[in-house]
């Protein structure tokens, strides 16, 4: 198991010897612990996960964790010991500066260490560069008719919007509906009565059936 210590002064944390290799999750894993500690209950919130939904049934976006204002070090090591590589793997980290509102190196330098992330494939889906209501004003934003793929919630959502936009109208036993260009069809349906018969002009529909 890694073995984390805090700084809150500094904000450091520091993974101690001899590890050299450290898992985002574990340090996820190890802040949430120490945040849970009854007297650092009145520290603020060190850090936010994201990440870890599934793909595949077999394959799941990297654990990309955010910490506010701290930093992750692993520990100094000595000349004797010579220089060291250490790594966080399995995952993204970023440190969110709130001095500069920017993010910057999560890494705080250490002596006779080179420290490097291997950043997670899988949660390069979308980098986080920005926050997250930042990431959600990009999606709000996107042009819908650029999201068409057959079954995707994007076709979904055009269809909806579509199929509310234009106009409609009733011709005999059918109901069109149009996009709001008025012109280019969405949908046909049919009209049927109480009893399933084709609904006429004058008659009371009862259901409409895609045609």
């Amino acid at each position: 198991m890694v073995s984390l210590s805090f700084d809150d002064v500094n904000k450091i944390i520091t993974i101690a010897k001899p590890t050299v290799s450290v898992k985002v999750q574990e340090l996820y894993d190890g802040i949430r612990e120490w945040e849970d500690d009854l007297e650092n209950m009145d520290i603020p919130k060190v850090c936010d996960a994201y990440g870890k939904q599934a793909l595949t049934d077999t394959l799941y976006v990297g654990v990309t964790l955010i910490l506010y204002d701290w930093k992750i070090k692993f520990e100094d090591r000595t000349v004797g010991e010579g220089w060291t590589t250490c790594e966080v793997v399995e995952g993204n980290l970023r440190t969110y500066d709130s001095g500069t509102t920017s993010y910057v190196s999560p890494i705080e330098p250490a002596s006779y260490v080179t420290a490097t992330l291997s950043s997670s494939a899988s949660a390069t889906i979308k980098e986080l560069d920005t926050l997250p209501a930042d990431v959600a004003e990009s999606v709000w934003n996107a042009t819908a008719s650029d999201y068409t793929v057959s079954g995707s919630f994007g076709e979904l959502l055009n269809f909806i919007y579509n199929i509310e936009g234009g106009m409609w109208k009733r011709d005999g036993t059918t109901l069109t509906f149009y996009k709001d260009d008025n012109s280019t069809t969405v949908a046909t349906f049919n009209l049927k009565t109480v009893t399933g018969s084709a609904a006429g002009e004058t008659d009371d529909v009862y259901e409409r059936q895609r045609a």
